[in-house]
């Protein structure tokens, strides 16, 4: 039966890109100058600087786990000369499944005003203080980038990262950072911040859809790592330990990055809806009357010096339900009428643009979810073990690939509608099927996404707005992306109605400046204006600036393991079991659960048609 499982296991590897390289979930001895003593104590943490012996995590009687009905694990620190790690070593005994329980570290003490890095959507600096921030908790890979947390003041970043396998371990975590209070608030190094990683709970009133349960005989390793510099403005240098596990597991990015700008086209707006109207196509341009044509003379005329194009609504909008848009038909409304389908026509078509060399791209409204008929009152998730979903897709992306198109937007691609662990599978499934297309995921894509697809983020901001200045969402290059993935693409979508609320309309030389100065940040603009075409709309790049070159990584080097999972260094199958590719023992419960999704993965090729 195990041989079977496996062999499940290893189609699916194939599926995910995965190669034989070396690396480990625990990290290596590290050498160089100790900047700081470690110590477990009564499962508590206490670390020093080496060198002045100021306090920076004190032991308070915050222990590391707080297991109630969840399982207590093994936990052992392997000391570094900049911090240390957590093994955490889980094995349900019983007879019941059990959950993991909560990770806690002690208080961070460096002082009542900090920098807490804002990985929700780029990197972006939070400043915290302990009166007024009582409590934050974002869900990895719901929200955040990755399961990691840096804090930081003006001698020290602290950053701790989980290195933990979310696809073979199919669950959520919610990182905490809170000031707290009661017995906790007092002690040497004053009041401070206590990071959590909490897997299984809800934590400050929020629920958790995926947590963390093992089931009896079953067993896990996580691994907490904290590092410490004295360069705070070099943060990144204290996520080396994920940075080194991601690389090892699921490696870099898998497409090649295209930093041309691309000019948003909107066929279609709610303020045209009329009777007359249903779809509210644009009156001058309505391709239900006049076809493409318009559309793309424009495109390959008056706005020709853009190198690209997204189209959004390229079906029009639903006039009833209208919560439900974008719709999830992007494509397949086509058929509704000649005149739409003129959107495949060599001539005047959508594939005349493609003939012009330009980057053409449609934006597949609620990617996710499956709207059962036009103006649909009720939007399904989309299940990739459900035939019907699939055949819907794959008729969509279909025409979109007759179309001619090099990219699709996927709109509302999110953990919360499908886990990643099944993302994985659907977006390499409609890669197969669409070899030539880049996918874009919007909201954010998490890292294990963006190493698949690129990343859509907004560029606007519309709430706690008190000057022109907070309109501005992205205020930097994104660090993290480019010390995990170099080569990453991220888009950034653009827009300057916000200025109205201020009775005020930006210049052309403004939105030059500032379409330029997103360029610069590393993020390929998506303009929703019409401005005149620069070169400098091209993204740079980025990592020069933001990654020390000493610990830069390698383009193209890695392509990573760990979607095809391991217990990684022990509590697997036990000897003369099966193994992943670097040789570990794989976890037969684990492989039972990726033959399911092996499963999946040839339903899914098959309905799309695929070898």
């Amino acid at each position: 039966m195990v041989g079977r499982l496996w062999c499940g296991v290893v189609a699916l590897a194939g599926l995910l890109g995965c190669s034989s390289v070396t690396g480990q979930q625990v990290p290596a001895a590290e050498t160089g100058p100790r900047l700081v003593t470690s110590q477990l104590i009564d499962g508590q943490v206490l670390m020093r600087d080496a060198n002045n012996g100021r306090v920076l995590i004190h032991n308070r009687g915050l222990t590391i786990y707080n297991p109630g009905d969840s399982l207590a694990p093994d936990v052992t620190m392997q000391e570094q000369p900049s911090g240390f790690d957590l093994l955490l070593n889980y094995r349900n005994t019983g007879a019941q499944r059990r959950g993991v329980g909560n990770i806690r570290l002690g208080v961070v003490t460096l002082g009542p005003d900090i920098t807490y890095e804002d990985f929700r959507h780029n990197s972006a600096d939070l400043p915290l203080n302990v009166q007024t921030i009582t409590a934050l908790g974002w869900n990895y890979p719901a929200d955040l980038y990755s399961p990691v947390a840096v804090l930081r003041n003006g001698t020290y970043a602290i950053g701790i990262s989980l290195q933990y396998p979310v696809i073979a371990y199919a669950h959520d975590a919610i990182i905490t950072v809170a000031s707290p209070r009661g017995a906790y608030m007092n002690g040497e190094g004053g009041q401070g911040w206590a990071v959590g990683f909490d897997v299984s709970g809800a934590p400050h009133g929020r629920a958790m859809q995926h947590p963390a349960v093992l089931e009896p005989g079953e067993s896990r390793r996580y691994v907490l790592s904290v590092r410490v510099t004295r360069k705070p403005d070099q943060w990144v240098r204290t996520l080396a330990p994920y940075r080194d596990y991601f690389n090892w597991g699921y490696g870099g990015v898998r497409y090649e990055l295209d930093p041309t700008p691309l000019l948003a086209i909107n066929p279609a707006d709610p303020t045209y809806i009329s009777p007359t109207n249903p779809a509210g196509w644009g009156p001058d341009t309505r391709p239900d009357t006049y076809g493409w044509s318009r559309w793309t003379q424009k495109m390959n005329g008056p706005l020709g010096a853009w190198p690209g194009y997204m189209v959004w609504t390229p079906t029009g909008l639903y006039n009833q339900h209208t919560e439900n848009n974008y719709p999830f038909q992007f494509t397949t409304r086509w058929r509704s009428n000649p005149r739409l389908m003129s959107a495949l026509d060599s001539e005047d078509g959508f594939p005349s643009v493609r003939a012009r060399g330009k980057r053409l791209g449609l934006w597949w409204g609620r990617s996710l979810q499956v709207a059962g008929q036009w103006n649909a009152a009720t939007l399904t998730p989309l299940d990739p073990h459900n035939p019907a979903h699939v055949e819907a897709a794959t008729a969509e992306l279909d025409l979109a690939v007759r179309a001619g198109v090099s990219v699709i937007g996927l709109d509302s691609f999110s953990h919360d509608l499908m886990p990643i662990w099944e993302q994985v599978l659907w977006l390499k499934a409609m890669q197969a099927k669409a070899p030539g297309v880049k996918f874009v995921i919007e909201p954010s894509a998490c890292d294990v996404m963006h190493r698949l697809a690129a990343s859509f983020i907004d560029g606007w901001n519309f709430e706690n707005v008190h000057t022109i200045d907070d309109l501005y969402k992205v205020k930097n290059p994104d660090a993290l992306a480019d010390f995990l993935l170099p080569g990453h693409e991220t888009w950034v979508g653009m827009r300057w109605d916000g200025w109205r609320q201020f009775n005020a309309t930006p210049t052309p030389t403004r939105i030059h400046n500032d379409i330029r100065r997103y360029a610069q940040y590393g993020y390929v603009p998506v303009v929703f204006q019409e401005p005149a075409y620069s070169a400098e709309f091209r993204a740079s790049d980025t990592e020069p600036a933001t990654i020390p070159p000493e610990i830069r990584t390698p383009r193209g080097a890695h392509a990573g393991i760990m979607t095809a999972p391991s217990v990684m260094n022990g509590g697997g199958a036990g000897a003369g079991g099966p193994t992943t590719h670097s040789g570990l023992p794989m976890n037969p419960l684990w492989a039972a659960r990726l033959f399911s999704r092996s499963q999946l993965r040839l339903a899914i090729r098959s309905a799309m048609g695929l070898p």
